[in-house]
């Protein structure tokens, strides 16, 4: 899928796009791309190729090849939200409306395809790639503190924000509109995991569950519909022991599908890689074993990989819904010494080293608050939140109180009357995409991704099952002892190999330049680790935030001549 990038003046008295910038912003993009200069609007854009519009307009489109091209007029009608509701799949597009005097972009509904866009001295510039996007600004951007809160925290900056300073993104479903004014954001797609017209059938389970394999099944055949080099591969995170996989194996074998295991832990150098390819520290590991599935994939000679991403949150078996099953029950029951051992079973992973005390409180933030829009992630949030404790001086005291507030202004009117299951998947799912975006670093490698469980069919099918059914569901599988543990996993060893580069990261100078932790916290959480003592997998996350927001300014982030982080907040 090839980049697009582009320029366009908000004041007429500016000097059109000069020839040198557009072949930078070309080279960011990987070399490739025609480039279109406008010279009566000022506009300029690159893409493979560039389509003209009536009227001095055009359009770029990042959209895998086998994919149709959105209609060019309906795009620069008045409303070009109908127009953009019939794409499926990852796409961003650009696209100038030369009547009106207008940029348009828009990314897909899941957010897969990532368009990013920053506004200065007069000018609009757009691009899939952040590199691209430096050379329209004519400088790099700094890192935006309350963005990478956010990312260490939910797991994604919370969209149009982003972890630079001073650019943006296009939301998943929405498109930007752009004039001599101000952005507008327009919505053209509903959020991740709505539920079906505000209400959820309570009848007809085994139908529903019916209805959701066909949809998967018939998703599976299209994406295998293409070129023949084809894969079934295990998304990292979800293995084929757990159904979601399992159903997407066992409906793969009529298609002549291939299993393949990513089989190879993550490396160092999946790290940088998955840092580089998604241009933003990880909040998780999952990126960086993408990156080793990748490896298995190449091995194999195939350039086209399924997978199962996404699969555990869409089919309900991801440990946020069994946590809120239990949870729920724990508020109308506060003094229940069952629900809390209970939970320690599901995620013992999330809770190695811990004393009790300490796991009840965890579990128990927002208990009280049952009916909070957020109350399924409370508790995750706040162990996440602990990160905090490691900023540099002055940064955390110029950061928001309330972490959640930017996120809870963000969601639907209605989000309050949504059945807790559909507030908790539309948050996870929402979150999953912001800052994993499945599929990315498969695609800088050079692998195309299917993801089956990501279609809007199969959600929509699996938002119309029963919500009580759902959660007894997998209530009754983490009781059985299948529960989704794997918060923490590895991450510390990927430091420890013998001579890793990822160590270098770690060093007090090293903390020091990237500007947003404190040297000396970091170094107590270091000589720790090096000393053998048990580490949290909050510790864990805190290891992976600290050595990829150094791989992430070193490589995505110029911090030549950059003011402090202090001096900006």
């Amino acid at each position: 899928m090839a980049g697009i990038a582009g320029i366009a003046l908000l004041q007429r008295h500016l000097a059109p796009p000069r020839a040198e910038e557009l072949a930078r912003m070309t080279e960011a993009l990987g070399g490739d791309g025609e480039t279109l200069v406008a010279g009566g609007s000022g506009t300029a854009a690159v893409g493979s190729p560039v389509h003209r519009l009536e009227r001095g307009g055009w359009m770029v489109v990042a959209r895998s090849a086998e994919k149709p091209l959105p209609d060019g007029e309906g795009l620069i009608s008045p409303d070009p939200g109908p127009t953009l509701a019939q794409l499926d799949g990852p796409f961003a597009l650009a696209a100038w409306d030369g009547s009106r005097g207008r940029v348009i972009l828009a990314s897909d509904r899941r957010g897969q395809q990532t368009l990013y866009y920053a506004l200065a001295r007069g000018r609009v510039c757009f691009a899939t790639r952040v590199a691209a996007l430096y050379e329209g600004l004519g400088e790099a951007a700094g890192m935006d503190p309350v963005g990478l809160d956010q990312l260490f925290t939910l797991g994604a900056p919370v969209a149009p924000r982003t972890v630079f300073e001073g650019i943006e993104r296009v939301p998943p479903g929405y498109w930007v509109e752009i004039d001599a004014h101000h952005p507008v954001l327009h919505q053209y797609a509903p959020p991740a995991f709505q539920p079906v017209q505000g209400r959820v059938a309570e009848g007809g389970g085994e139908g529903l569950e019916g209805r959701l394999e066909g949809s998967l099944e018939a998703a599976l055949a299209a994406a295998a519909d293409g070129p023949p080099a084809v894969a079934l591969g295990a998304d990292p995170e979800t293995a084929f022991e757990q159904p979601a996989g399992a159903s997407l194996l066992r409906l793969s074998g009529a298609l002549g599908m291939a299993p393949v295991e990513s089989g190879a832990a993550a490396q160092a150098s999946d790290l940088e890689g998955a840092v580089r390819a998604l241009e933003s520290p990880l909040a998780s590991l999952g990126p960086a074993e993408e990156s080793a599935l990748g490896r298995r994939v190449q091995s194999l000679g195939r350039q086209r990989v399924v997978t199962t991403a996404g699969g555990d949150i869409v089919s309900g078996e991801c440990s946020v819904v069994a946590e809120l099953a239990v949870r729920r029950g724990w508020a109308r029951q506060p003094d229940s010494t069952r629900r809390p051992r209970l939970l320690d079973a599901l995620d013992p992973e999330r809770l190695r080293g811990a004393s009790p005390n300490w796991r009840r409180t965890l579990y128990a933030h927002g208990l009280n608050t049952p009916d909070a829009v957020t109350f399924s992630h409370l508790p995750r949030w706040a162990q996440r939140a602990r990160l905090r404790a490691l900023y540099r001086p002055g940064i955390q005291e110029a950061l928001p109180g309330d972490p959640l507030e930017e996120l809870e202004q963000g969601l639907p009117g209605d989000f309050a009357a949504w059945p807790g299951l559909h507030r908790a998947l539309n948050l996870e799912l929402s979150l999953w995409l912001g800052g994993r975006r499945p599929g990315a670093v498969l695609a800088a490698m050079g692998i195309e991704a299917e993801t089956p469980w990501l279609q809007p069919e199969v959600v929509a099918a699996a938002t119309a099952r029963p919500p009580a059914a759902v959660l007894r569901r997998t209530l009754h599988r983490a009781r059985q002892g299948h529960g989704d543990a794997r918060t923490g996993r590895g991450i510390a060893s990927l430091f420890g190999e013998q001579g890793s580069p990822l160590s270098q990261y770690l060093e007090p100078e090293a903390v020091e330049a990237a500007g947003l932790f404190d040297p000396e916290g970091v170094g107590r959480l270091v000589t720790r680790w090096r000393e053998g003592c048990r580490l949290t997998p909050a510790d864990h996350m805190a290891l992976l935030a600290v050595v990829t927001t150094g791989i992430w300014t070193r490589h995505c982030l110029s911090i030549v001549g950059r003011p402090s982080l202090e001096a900006r907040v």
